[in-house]
């Protein structure tokens, strides 16, 4: 079939006539122009490819004659204008109109018409009778001699029929009557010409299927082949057949049917349109053959029985190729379009476009499913459906509606929200496992939100949720295209392309739960509140920042920071530490266990929200029922068993009666009231709840420790459905709290605690010697053999060493250092040098250069935690390893002659290479080493001795940066990598708020993005934490001294009973014995209970919350480890024993024994008599009720029965108590007021003390009331009378007027400011000499020094606007002083700790020396003191320069003023704050030349000269910074510091340790009151005070320092400082005039000219209230030192 007309090859020549080459118009009269207006009619487009010829070509004759005729033929008459030819024509030109048949003209011409181009030329023999009608052309003739007859001649041939095959394939078919070649010359011209069409047609068919589809011209014509480039032509040519059979067998019956040319009248294409195809098209008896073999293979030929397709696309596989593509073609512009198959040939074209870059047709795509996924088969799919008797599948509904909208979203591993998404609770995250946002506002995550939709400070929320917020950002996940969650996210991403108030109003940013800001169209709204932060700026104001309760999935309302109160009284507000309310998350219901618990404390409950404390228990000395026996929880604050209870259903009364005797007299209406007593009562009810089982913490805690929580959770749902079981016995022995050793003699304890002498006996020679770990939980006797008494002895005799691992009490502390110590290129000391260095930086760069957030990998650290890292990890650290662990190995290494071995990690932070910080770590490990060996102990040695000995080993392990610093014990336990220490907080609880790997740099999130910097790399906590060397393990090896049991001697006791046993060997007894019980019998009582109480107790069932922790809880591991009342209550256990305590509480304790004559006391036979100490309480009810109650009555209603078996039996859930009371005393926030309450009492609640000064305060606020003085007064002492003038003497505000004073209409007066000069200057060298000697007189010569060194403002100009500008030098302010004395209080400690303190020294040096303990006691005291002297140095100069740089400033305001006018300017702020300038002028008032009078010579001449003379006064006597040697903290002239120091010839220094000593402490040593009290302290030590030739002499070595070295010292400078002010410079500084000469007056005119903007911007300077600049160095352009 031909290609249709419409396609681009058979238009081709129709385009080629639209693309004829048009030139401009002519532009002559007369041609053609085109219409103006459109044409709506037909235009008839002619192939005329146009010469461009001059215009004169039409316009004259020229055009005619240069034509060249070419047409013999013309107009008759020829042409109308004559025609100039310069060629000769080739035909004799203009011979009339052309006509084919003019006579003589038939030979010229062709015959070209129609009637012969329809002529044939006849080469038949046989024609028509008579002959043809018609004219008959005839070229070629065959006969010559034609017969004008019809053709009819039978006996000519031997006529057949012959078969289609026969014709087709035999050279000579065999008919039915005979060969073709018998057969008549029409049969053999019709068998040819039969299959030659045959042949024909075949190969047609082959070439259309073949090389029949591929566009040749494509491959011999360059254009044609462009146009393939370009996708404009198809490389095949299609099949524009309507239907063309789909299967092979229909398809050649269709070419049958055209190769014969016959009609099929039965359709190709099965089925019916309406109706699916049915998969069942096999004749009946096929099909059952096939479904009984189904059936048999259980449905294997399901999916190919099955098979159905729908009638379109049957219709489309038996369609042609090019209505195939052109279907294609149409649905490609559909984005979901049926997944049609485009066939074989469909199939090539698409490759072959796809490689010339032609677009192909694209897959099908669905809206819902795929073709594998068939929307309306997808719950009832093929082969998962129920088969009926026939083996036929019935679509049956088998899966829920959630199948379809799997395949509506698509993406369905990405996708874990709504129903597949997992609650919060279960772990399935903050987010809800998706967070819409966008590309560009992504990384606005974490950042709460300013006004406007910025981004303001990071959340520190974000740090703990990050992981699981990054995993599920909505622009990481590949949304199904055009499917809801896919148009959502472009919706949001649409917002991204604008900006300010246009964003906000787009929809997609009220979506986006990034931007937690948006606009309604009308105002600007938030996700949550509008309400802003607010901090307090330097001038007063607050400001505010952004806003503070905006809550998004990225921000969200997660941890207790979060609350909008969350602060409580204890660190915040009003500071009282006894306060139940130390946050609002916290408040101290049930006991906390520690590290970090608020309300135990010191091994004893310091409050409780809600308690009674017993105080009968105070006088108990039964064993097993003492004070001290008591857990921690129940060791009350008052001496007595205190229980808490949860404040269910808590109401409480309060009434108070007044009693008055009446006294009545006769006639008097009245009676007389006398008073009697007030009695306060109240009545106290509350509800205590059974909710969970005892052992759960226990299985949670320990038994499920290191389990991830999905499988702590999921053990526990089994738990509480039975479908798990635990056993108490078996988790009791595994578990046991108690030492093995101790369990006999507990056992004794619990149920028979009073044993008979006899019986006691037995029990101590049973008990076995160091059974540690050998039987753990056995009883004894009870399949232990060995311990038997021999055994002991001879255990006894040959004690075996014991293995003490002491990891846990130390893992994780460490020695923590600065970044980049120790040097490489210095020689590495010992830790104690670089620990003094590191804590002199954190109040300085620590403070300063720390960032506000950094990130570490992905985790979020705030810049606050610097401080509390300094205090709590390392001040903290090293003060715990200082203590309790030299204290543990003096007792292991010297006590008890054992052995101990260290573990230790260093690591350092990324900040170098990987190499350089692996060599920083072992200097790290190095400087350790050199401390631990260092340290003394007893006996005057050290730990080198016991580390030479191999009895102290270390081994330190350089981890450099590959190391991850694990957030708590319990992940570094979980990671089972020794490497993954945490890091140790001293006050409890965890500082990291998550683990550091430190090979991660550290960021500063201030940037965006955040990069690195070297202030985050250094001054962070992930720096910080890195930074150490921990330790990761301690085992000790010690020899125990064996526990003999004593047996007492015999005692004499009176018969006290007819028990004939009068002497017995024993303790004395004056009870009744009770009936013997065998030892074996004891063992086995009671003390499993006892197990079972110690490891389910209450103490350790609650940590601190911390304002870190979620609000809400993902596991049940984390739920339990916080008390909430609104989930824990009480166990059986606690049930129970509340109930029987509250009992206990209305009866006396322990019979108050009497006292025999023999001075002992003497029992009764009964210990349970109403002679006991009286049932007196102390209820505590929040901060209101803290006070001392007897109680009344007591009533319990009981609701409910408890029949779990985790319990203890059958008893209530529910009890309801009611306790009536009578108050005693007053009340206080700590604890019971003992004074009687009166009308000007104010104890009657507690809470009263916290605001009102008149309570009685039972709570130190002695540290509070100065903390608040302090910051009244600035820490200053008391406001001198000067400073009081200064204050009362405001100074109006600046530029208000000239600096000279207007005269008159041209004259100007400096007759003022010249007066300010000469006082001020004045004023200047009395306070430079009053600083110098009150510093160095009031406190030391060195402390002057260090005020004077390296001072800012020193420097500066004198007439600076001028070419005769001079330099000077001024005192300026000191500067660097913090840090000297920071380097002068480091070096006095590590004088003190090498034992090079004078006194220190001395004491070591002495005949005999001293005791370890005697050093490390006055070392402790010497730091004591060195740290006071510390303070008290920097207070002194602070103080005495505060005057001199106060005067500083007016005075540099004196010169600022005249460098101005020298200038020949002066001027004045106008209300517009624009200055009014005055250009002055004259000749004497600002002569350059010496004592000429002018403004100049007094600035560049007399000022400067008298400075210079003073300042070389100065450092004439010795006051110079050189003189302090900033690197080794002395007082240094030149000759050492050990020698002269200064002055002629005089020493007095024997040593630079003391010369460093007097600078930091001399005061002490020469006011007297500070000498006696520091020579008190020194000696107060208990190992000190008791050697009294150790107190003699620290006391002569003091007296030493003070009188022949300190003393004399200052003596010396007393006479220099009187030298200094008697001497005539000082006299003439101080007494500077104003030169007689100087002219005061010049001229001046206004408005100035010339410059002006440089002129306004001076004035403008000179009265601006900040400074113009910020180089320290120099007083010009300072409005103030500052």
């Amino acid at each position: 079939m031909s290609e249709s007309f419409l396609s681009f090859g058979n238009s081709e020549t129709f385009r080629k006539q639209l693309l004829v080459r048009n030139l401009s118009p002519y532009n002559v009269p007369g041609s053609y122009n085109s219409p103006g207006n459109p044409i709506n009619y037909e235009t008839n487009l002619t192939v005329s490819n146009v010469t461009d010829s001059p215009n004169n070509y039409v316009s004259t004759n020229l055009f005619a004659s240069d034509l060249y005729p070419l047409n013999e033929f013309g107009p008759e008459g020829g042409f109308g204008v004559p025609i100039s030819v310069n060629l000769t024509p080739v035909l004799d030109p203009n011979q009339g109109p052309y006509y084919p048949l003019t006579s003589g003209q038939m030979e010229g011409l062709p015959l070209i018409n129609e009637f012969y181009i329809e002529s044939a030329y006849v080469t038949n023999k046989w024609g028509p009778s008579g002959g043809y009608k018609d004219l008959v052309v005839i070229t070629d003739t065959f006969l010559t001699n034609p017969i004008y007859q019809p053709f009819w001649n039978p006996g000519y041939y031997n006529y057949s029929s012959y078969s289609l095959y026969n014709v087709i394939f035999q050279d000579d078919p065999i008919g039915s009557n005979g060969s073709l070649s018998s057969d008549s010359y029409l049969a053999k011209i019709g068998a040819t010409q039969l299959k030659f069409a045959f042949e024909e047609r075949v190969a047609q068919e082959i070439n259309q299927a073949t090389l029949g589809v591929i566009n040749l011209d494509t491959i011999t014509d360059p254009f044609t082949a462009s146009l393939l480039a370009t996708g404009q032509q198809p490389f095949f040519i299609r099949d524009w057949r309507i239907t063309v059979p789909e299967n092979p067998l229909t398809n050649a019956v269709n070419l049958a049917n055209r190769i014969t040319g016959t009609y099929f009248p039965v359709s190709f294409i099965p089925g019916d349109y309406f109706n699916e195809n049915s998969p069942y098209a096999n004749p009946q008896q096929q099909n059952g053959a096939l479904n009984t073999i189904n059936n048999l293979t259980g449905g294997l030929l399901s999916p190919i029985l099955n098979k159905t397709r729908n009638p379109s696309e049957i219709f489309v596989a038996n369609s042609g190729n090019g209505t195939r593509s052109t279907l294609f073609a149409a649905l490609n512009y559909n984005l979901y379009r049926p997944s049609y198959n485009i066939g074989l040939i469909q199939g090539l074209s698409a490759l072959a476009n796809a490689i010339v870059g032609q677009d192909s047709p694209e897959t099908g795509t669905y809206y819902v499913g795929s073709p594998n996924s068939e929307p309306s088969l997808i719950d009832s799919p093929a082969n998962q459906v129920p088969v009926n008797q026939f083996g036929e599948q019935q679509a049956t509904i088998v899966y829920g509606p959630q199948e379809l909208g799997i395949l509506y979203e698509g993406n369905e591993s990405q996708l874990k929200f709504g129903l597949k998404g997992k609650s919060y609770t279960d772990g399935g995250g903050i987010t809800g496992q998706l967070v819409w946002t966008s590309p560009k506002y992504k990384g606005n995550a974490g950042f709460r939100a300013t006004q406007g939709g910025g981004a303001g400070s990071l959340d520190d929320d974000f740090n703990q949720i990050s992981a699981d917020y990054l995993q599920y950002q909505s622009v990481d996940i590949p949304f199904k295209p055009g499917s809801i969650l896919y148009n959502t996210q472009k919706l949001i991403e649409s917002a991204d392309q604008l900006q300010g108030q246009a964003r906000l109003k787009h929809v997609g940013t009220a979506i986006n739960q990034v931007s937690k800001v948006f606009n309604d169209g009308y105002k600007e709204l938030t996700k949550g509140s509008q309400v802003l932060s607010y901090v307090n700026q330097a001038d007063g104001t607050q400001a505010g920042l952004e806003y503070c309760r905006v809550f998004q999935k990225d921000t969200p309302y997660y941890t207790y920071a979060d609350l909008q109160k969350s602060d409580g009284i204890t660190k915040t507000g009003r500071q009282f530490d006894y306060s139940v309310l130390d946050n609002t998350y916290n408040l101290n219901i049930a006991p906390l266990r520690n590290p970090g618990s608020t309300n135990i404390v010191d091994n004893k409950v310091k409050k409780y929200m809600f308690s009674l404390e017993n105080l009968a228990w105070r006088t108990s000395d039964r064993p097993g029922f003492t004070y001290d026996e008591l857990p921690t929880c129940e060791k009350g604050p008052n001496g007595g068993r205190i229980m808490w209870f949860p404040p269910y259903n808590l109401t409480f009364s309060d009434d108070s009666r007044p009693e008055f005797n009446p006294t009545t007299f006769l006639g008097r209406p009245e009676p007389i009231y006398t008073y009697k007593n007030t009695s306060r009562s109240g009545q106290l009810s509350w509800t205590i709840i059974v909710d969970n089982p005892a052992m759960m913490n226990t299985i949670i805690e320990k038994q499920m420790k290191g389990a991830n929580k999905d499988r702590v959770q999921s053990i526990i749902d089994s738990f509480f459905a039975g479908c798990m079981k635990y056993d108490l016995y078996e988790l009791a022995a595994k578990f046991n709290t108690i030492p093995s050793k101790d369990l006999y003699t507990y056992q004794q304890i619990l149920n028979n605690p009073r044993l008979t002498s006899e019986e006691q006996i037995q029990v101590l020679q049973s008990i076995p010697v160091n059974n540690e770990g050998g039987n753990e939980g056995k009883a004894s006797g009870a399949d232990d053999t060995s311990n038997s008494t021999a055994t002991g002895n001879q255990e006894a005799q040959n004690p075996q060493p014991e293995t003490v691992d002491l990891t846990s009490k130390y893992e994780g502390y460490g020695f923590y250092f600065h970044n980049d110590i120790p040097k490489s290129n210095l020689t590495t000391g010992p830790y104690n040098d670089y620990y003094n260095a590191y804590l002199g930086l954190q109040n300085g760069v620590y403070t300063t250069s720390t960032p506000k957030k950094v990130i570490s990998g992905t985790d979020v650290f705030s810049g606050s935690g610097v401080q509390n890292f300094f205090n709590e990890v390392v001040i903290g650290n090293f003060n715990f390893i200082s203590t309790e662990l030299l204290k543990q190995i003096e007792d292991i290494l010297v006590n008890q002659n054992g052995k101990i071995d260290i573990e230790m990690i260093g690591s350092a932070s990324a900040v170098a290479a990987v190499s350089y910080n692996q060599s920083l770590s072992e200097r790290r490990n190095n400087s350790v080493l050199q401390w631990f060996l260092q340290q003394p102990l007893s006996g005057g040695t050290t730990i080198k001795k016991y580390y030479d000995d191999k009895k102290f080993t270390l081994v330190l392990n350089p981890n450099g940066e590959e190391i991850v610093i694990a957030k708590t014990r319990a992940e570094a336990a979980a990671t089972e990598t020794p490497t993954d220490v945490s890091v140790n907080n001293a006050q409890g609880g965890n500082i990291l708020t998550s683990s550091v790997d430190c090979r991660n740099n550290v960021k500063d999130a201030s940037y965006n993005p955040p990069k690195v910097t070297s202030q985050a790399e250094w001054y962070s906590v992930p720096a910080m934490a890195c930074r150490r060397v921990a330790i990761s393990k301690i085992v000790a090896t010690v020899t125990k001294k064996p526990e003999v049991p004593v047996i007492p001697p015999p005692v004499v006791i009176e018969k006290t009973s007819d028990n004939p046993q009068n002497i017995l060997t024993g303790i004395t007894q004056s009870i009744k014995p009770e009936p013997k019980i065998t030892i074996e019998q004891k063992l086995k009582e009671g003390i499993s209970k006892k197990i079972l109480r110690n490891l389910f107790t209450e103490c350790d069932y609650f940590e601190v919350i911390k304002e870190t922790n979620p609000m809400i809880y993902d596991t049940i591991r984390d739920r339990i480890k916080f008390f909430s009342p609104s989930f824990h209550s009480m166990t059986p256990e606690g049930l129970n024993a509340r109930l029987t305590f509250l009992h206990q509480c209305t009866r006396p304790g322990q019979t108050i024994p009497i006292i025999g004559p023999d001075g002992r006391p003497k029992y009764n036979d009964a210990l349970n008599t109403s002679f006991g100490a009286p049932p007196v309480l102390v209820l505590r009810i929040g901060d209101f009720f803290n006070t001392k109650i007897i109680p009344t009555s007591l009533g319990l209603t009981f609701e409910g029965l408890d029949l779990n078996p985790e319990g203890i039996g059958i008893q209530p859930m529910l009890a309801k108590v009611t306790m009536g009371f009578n108050v005693i005393g007053g009340m206080g926030l700590k604890e019971p007021v003992q004074q009687l309450q009166n009308a000007l009492s104010f104890n009657f609640y507690a809470n009263t003390e916290i605001y009102d000064e008149r309570a009685t305060a039972t709570e130190d606020t002695s540290k509070l009331d100065k903390y608040v003085v302090n910051k009244i007064t600035g820490g200053v002492p008391p406001v001198s009378q000067q400073q009081i003038n200064q204050i009362n003497s405001v100074q109006p505000q600046r530029g208000g007027d000239t600096v000279g004073s207007v005269v008159d209409g041209t004259t100007m007066d400096y007759a003022g400011i010249y007066t300010e000069l000469e006082g001020k200057l004045q004023e200047y060298f009395k306070a430079y000499s009053d600083m110098l000697s009150k510093t160095t007189l009031d406190y030391s010569y060195g402390a002057t020094l260090i005020a004077i060194k390296n001072n800012n403002y020193t420097k500066g100009e004198l007439a600076g606007y001028i070419n005769e500008a001079v330099d000077t030098i001024i005192y300026g302010k000191s500067n660097e002083y913090q840090n000297f004395v920071d380097d002068l209080y480091d070096e006095v400690v590590r004088d003190i700790n090498q034992g090079n303190n004078p006194i220190l020294f001395a004491a070591i040096n002495r005949s005999g020396g001293i005791t370890g303990k005697q050093k490390r006691e006055l070392e402790e005291k010497l730091k004591i003191q060195v740290s006071t002297g510390k303070g008290e140095i920097l207070n002194s100069i602070t103080n005495n320069t505060t005057n001199i740089v106060s005067v500083e400033n007016e005075l540099n305001y004196i010169f600022r003023r005249l460098d101005v006018v020298s200038s020949k300017l002066d001027g004045r702020l106008q209300g517009t704050n624009e200055p009014l300038l005055y250009d002055l002028s004259g000749d004497t008032f600002f002569s350059v030349n010496e004592n000429s009078g002018s403004i100049i010579d007094v600035l560049t001449f007399k000022v400067k000269n008298i400075i210079e003379s003073f300042n070389g006064l100065i450092y004439a006597r010795g006051f110079t910074g050189d003189y302090f040697k900033k690197s080794n903290s002395t007082i240094d002239n030149g000759s050492g510091c050990s020698s002269v120091v200064v002055g002629l010839n005089q020493s007095f220094f024997v040593d630079c340790p003391t010369n460093r000593y007097y600078t930091l402490m001399s005061p002490f040593f020469l006011t007297e009151n500070k000498y006696q009290t520091m020579v008190n302290e020194l000696t107060s030590g208990n190992e000190i005070k008791g050697d009294t030739n150790l107190v003699d002499l620290i006391k002569s070595t003091c007296e030493n320092l003070k009188n022949t070295q300190f003393a004399s010292f200052k003596t010396y400078w007393e006479g220099e400082l009187k030298k200094l002010v008697d001497d005539p410079i000082y006299i003439q500084a101080s007494t500077w005039k104003i030169p007689d000469n100087t002219v005061k007056t010049c001229s001046y005119k206004t408005p100035a000219e010339g410059n002006l903007n440089t002129k306004t911007k001076r004035i403008k300077d000179l009265y601006s209230k900040n400074n113009l600049n910020e180089q320290k160095s120099t007083f010009n352009g300072k409005v103030t030192f500052n």
